[in-house]
């Protein structure tokens, strides 16, 4: 959602230059690779599946922020949550499938993750426009904010165990 929407909402929120776009996407990335960065140190203190919960809650919190965005300015903690949550998904995902998967496998299970990954960037236009021709690019945020909220419920609950006994 990030790199394929934010644009749009940008632009629904107001006049705001090709800078300004970079900047609200590089703020997401920079955000999300210093979590990823210390990512080892999360990995230490939770499993996998708290940490897809933490994520999403993360991801759907931010989410949630910027679907009540009125200008540029207002968008940014949003974005920032939403990067914190972005920054752990990736090696989550990554350590989480290589560690089930075994060594003869774990080149292709990672190269479809990637494809995924792509995919999902691909349809993302393709499947939001239905909700944004509804309502709005604000409230597809928000609609996604609700189901990713769902999604670490559910992440949580299924592992109840907050830390990993050490």
């Amino acid at each position: 959602m990030m790199p394929v929407q934010v644009p749009f909402l940008i632009k629904e929120l107001g006049v705001v230059g090709n800078a300004q776009t970079g900047y609200a996407l590089g703020t997401v990335m920079l955000v999300g690779g210093t979590v990823s960065f210390n990512f080892k140190r999360i990995k230490q203190r939770f499993t996998h599946y708290q940490i897809y919960g933490i994520s999403f809650l993360l991801l759907g919190i931010g989410y949630g922020l910027v679907s009540y965005a009125t200008d540029y300015i207002t968008m940014f903690p949003g974005l920032i949550v939403a990067g914190l949550g972005a920054g752990l998904i990736m090696p989550n995902s990554n350590l989480c499938l290589v560690s089930l998967a075994p060594a003869n496998v774990r080149g292709r299970v990672l190269g479809l993750l990637t494809t995924f990954i792509f995919i999902g960037q691909f349809l993302s236009p393709v499947m939001f426009q239905p909700v944004v021709n509804m309502s709005s690019i604000s409230q597809g945020f928000f609609y996604l904010a609700i189901t990713l909220v769902v999604l670490a419920t559910l992440s949580l609950i299924r592992n109840r165990r907050l830390i990993q006994p050490g």
